[in-house]
């Protein structure tokens, strides 16, 4: 079945909120869930096959990787084997968040206009709390409204975003925009308080998701959570061993190194991250017995990077085509 996923995943939104819309009690409209994953292919889902990636500049090779939690989402959802994306981040995005190909939305890179409907538009107007957490790119403003004010137009309550006002960082000590709050971690030698070790966008942006879910149990609401996770600069996660490799780790775009804060020998442990992020959110879900009346869809924005090969266990190698995505979509319980 092939199928183009921004169309796909826009009428998804308005089937599911304007025929549950129609049902009186707001306890029977359905949650919504829905994952972005930035650079990843559908064979950097375990669940397709490769278990295996390799950097095709010599970095690693062969390289084992799992994503459990993805993975025993597919087991019980709607797996696609066949769907597709733009090649590029920001026309994915804007498309997915406007439902209108980029011909006719586009007006110049990171330049989404307000006067788009978005999904978090379409959500709001049917009564769900609505937020986004993990990484914008879509605009930075305008003359009359600056960008960490301006994502407000687009229809949503809360938000935790990369890359709203400049792009910066977004993994160690990262730049983020929180609820039209300026908060720059860069520097900072202050640690997180959570976990005792340094400040990281993707862990800030999981927890914000997780609070979002927590508020609004009793009503129904509409996470987006466009991860920051895979894009590079390819960095140690929290869970890289030995762990000063996380907590000593010169990153930035400055950083003093050959590798200038990106090393791409770090994308094994970044999918793996992403999945163990994925899996949080799923268990808050379960944690408050709201998956029998979440929808949750997974999906990637445009494919691994070229310059990773996924690779299966037969020695198979899958080098990137830019625009061939994941799609998974799950609901345990169907009205």
């Amino acid at each position: 079945m092939k199928i183009v996923m921004l169309t796909l995943l826009f009428w998804l939104v308005l089937i599911f909120s304007g025929v549950w819309a129609k049902i009186p009690a707001e306890s029977t409209k359905p949650n919504v869930v829905l994952i972005l994953i930035d650079d990843l292919s559908h064979y950097g889902i375990t669940a397709y096959g490769a278990h295996k990636v390799s950097s095709l500049l010599g970095d690693f090779e062969n390289e084992p990787i799992s994503t459990p939690n993805v993975d025993r989402l597919a087991e019980t959802g709607l797996m696609c084997t066949n769907a597709f994306a733009y090649p590029l981040c920001e026309p994915s995005r804007i498309a997915l968040m406007s439902g209108k190909y980029n011909q006719r939305n586009f007006l110049r890179c990171k330049a989404q206009h307000s006067s788009d409907i978005t999904f978090g538009d379409v959500f709001q107007q049917q009564g769900y709390a609505t937020g986004l957490f993990g990484k914008w790119k879509q605009s930075r403003g305008t003359k009359e409204i600056p960008g960490k004010d301006y994502i407000f137009e687009f229809g949503w309550d809360e938000f935790c975003a990369f890359d709203v006002v400049t792009e910066g960082k977004r993994f160690i000590n990262p730049n983020l925009i929180i609820n039209g709050e300026i908060h720059d971690y860069q520097l900072r030698t202050d640690l997180d308080p959570m976990t005792g070790r340094r400040w990281y966008g993707p862990d800030i942006c999981n927890r914000y998701a997780l609070r979002f879910i927590e508020k609004n149990k009793d009503k129904p609401f509409f996470l987006y959570y466009p991860m920051l996770l895979v894009h590079d600069e390819h960095q140690p996660t929290p869970d890289t061993r030995p762990k000063e490799l996380f907590d000593t780790f010169d990153e930035g775009r400055n950083a003093h190194n050959s590798k200038k804060g990106d090393d791409k020998k770090y994308f094994p442990d970044m999918i793996s991250y992403m999945d163990k992020l994925i899996g949080k959110v799923v268990a808050k879900l379960d944690e408050l017995h709201l998956r029998e009346n979440t929808l949750i869809v997974v999906m990637g924005d445009n494919g691994t990077k070229e310059c990773f090969a996924h690779v299966f266990s037969d020695g198979k190698i899958y080098q990137e085509e830019r625009g061939v995505i994941p799609i998974m979509v799950f609901m345990c319980h169907w009205y």
